[in-house]
């Protein structure tokens, strides 16, 4: 196992091997500078012990505060040997791999998969960087160190995703002639293959048209990790539901508080049995706050109340007695 360890190297020359000695100075200058001669004297006799028999991702912090990712990733010992040398026994994926986005970029197989001359020599498993045999954040981690400066991914390592030991591979389509995500369909069943309890309620009679493909997950959610609560593409649920429904954004000069505190408070949108994707069918849901209109017989009044109370979201015309009433005419 020593002779084919991974290690994931920072240096800047991907495409060359680095034999033992050379990885070994390099990472040991680079503990030196940033523990100092004390501490980091004591730390390398210790890593020095572990550094043949152990997998090793190197991580730093940039300047600016975003974690920096290694450029390369190789087994100790091998060279390179090239994109075409792969195709002979990987054909189909070397087929497919010349029209991916990858290829595009000049992404050839052992910039990820590490070089590949003891895999020539002896095929098998334990000779080549396997991405399904590493762990989720190593094997992340050789993504991550090209993709990781798109602000796309800034929330990534806090995301639930991450901390879930998802990969990148779970989502998208490495080696594919496609692109990662081909369409709104597709996209759509990657989420709901573990969203099961929101994949249910869109297929309740109300809902948005996520099933008729007119939107998609990502619309809303960052599945790389958003700024607030389920990864949502905004600060608040609010802000997400006025980038369509800007009508109910106002400003008013009378404001529904449950309104102005969250959509979700009235609304579930992911979908519902009840319409406009109510929580609770009206009149059930405002009397919840209030109490319902009653007849001239002490016996509420069970007809919608959006029914005469029609800007319910908000209004600038007053009634009568002061206030407003939420109605559309004085």
């Amino acid at each position: 196992m020593d002779q084919v360890s991974r290690n994931i190297d920072e240096g800047e020359n991907s495409g060359s091997s680095l034999p033992q000695k050379e990885f070994t100075n390099r990472r040991t200058g680079r503990f030196r500078q940033a523990l100092g001669a004390g501490v980091g004297a004591t730390l390398l006799v210790i890593f020095a012990l572990v550094l043949g028999s152990t997998t090793v991702l190197a991580k730093k912090v940039s300047a600016s505060g975003r974690m920096s990712y290694p450029v390369s990733a190789h087994i100790q010992g091998t060279s390179m040997v090239g994109f075409q040398q792969c195709g002979t026994c990987h054909r189909e994926e070397a087929v497919s791999f010349q029209h991916s986005v990858h290829a595009l970029k000049n992404v050839e197989c052992e910039d990820c998969h590490g070089g590949g001359s003891l895999h020539v020599k002896n095929p098998g498993k334990k000779n080549i960087v396997l991405l399904s045999t590493l762990t989720a954040k190593t094997a992340n981690a050789v993504c991550l160190r090209c993709h990781e400066t798109g602000p796309e991914l800034t929330n990534w390592e806090t995301g639930p995703h991450s901390r879930s030991n998802m990969r990148c591979t779970d989502c998208h389509n490495i080696h594919g002639t496609q692109s990662a995500i081909p369409s709104r369909q597709q996209l759509n069943a990657l989420c709901t293959r573990c969203h099961l309890k929101q994949a249910a309620e869109e297929n309740l009679p109300y809902h948005h048209p996520v099933l008729e493909n007119k939107m998609t997950c990502i619309d809303c959610h960052d599945p790389h990790g958003g700024v607030a609560g389920n990864n949502i593409r905004a600060n608040t649920p609010n802000q997400l539901c006025y980038k369509c429904h800007s009508e109910y954004q106002g400003p008013f000069i009378y404001q529904h508080p449950p309104v102005t505190e969250s959509c979700l408070t009235c609304h579930n949108p992911h979908g519902s049995m009840n319409r406009a994707m109510l929580v609770v069918s009206e009149p059930m849901l405002c009397m919840q706050c209030h109490p319902a209109h009653h007849d001239g017989n002490g016996v509420p009044l069970l007809n919608k109340c959006t029914n005469c109370h029609n800007s319910i979201h908000g209004s600038d015309v007053a009634s009568s007695t002061g206030g407003s009433v939420f109605i559309d005419k004085p």
